[in-house]
């Protein structure tokens, strides 16, 4: 004889078709319905004209027999035991060592680190363009940079490991702080 560990396992004697049915209907979450459940597993059903669904006999008698709607709300209720169980977890976690904390900061930075170096990267914005007395000046943005390798620093800082300093070189040469003006044919460094 089988042995039900939780309501919302199969039931001895239920056949696999509606034990397979009744979990889709399970998964559907606390407000699921028959007929949401016959419309995800029969997507090809047309609605009638009246727009109501008629659902099969055999799923009203098979959902009432086999007790889904209460054996869905036992499972509704252990996902939200095991949430709180989870949720008061990590509260005592924070308290005791602070790292979910400094998981999120972690997290938080990687994005920031991602979007920042993916903007380091693109010409466009890596050099900013302005018209100057008639001219085309263009500058580096090394604020864009030092705001990537800082970000990058604070990782690292979050994550106990030791930071490098980051060279900006552009054909083996240091780039310079400076303005580069561009004209015809020539390239200056103003510093």
């Amino acid at each position: 004889m089988e042995e039900i560990c939780n309501h919302w396992d199969r039931q001895p004697g239920k056949p696999n078709k509606w034990y397979s049915i009744f979990t889709e209907y399970r998964m559907l979450g606390p407000n699921r319905t028959l007929v949401d459940t016959y419309r995800k597993l029969r997507p090809d059903q047309p609605l009638p004209a009246s727009n109501r669904l008629h659902i099969p006999g055999g799923w009203k008698d098979n959902a009432g027999k086999w007790r889904w709607k209460e054996r869905a709300e036992a499972w509704d209720t252990e996902l939200y035991r095991v949430s709180i169980a989870q949720e008061e977890a990590r509260q005592r976690d924070v308290l005791t060592t602070g790292l979910p904390i400094k998981a999120n900061r972690v997290e938080a930075l990687n994005e920031l680190a991602k979007k920042l170096c993916k903007e380091a990267m693109d010409p466009n914005k890596r050099w900013l363009k302005e018209i100057r007395g008639g001219l085309e000046v263009i500058h580096f943005n090394a604020g864009l940079i030092e705001q990537c390798r800082g970000v990058l620093a604070d990782i690292a800082k979050e994550m106990g490991h030791r930071t490098t300093t980051m060279d900006v070189t552009t054909n083996g040469e240091n780039i310079n702080q400076g303005i580069v003006i561009i004209l015809p044919e020539k390239e200056w460094i103003e510093t």
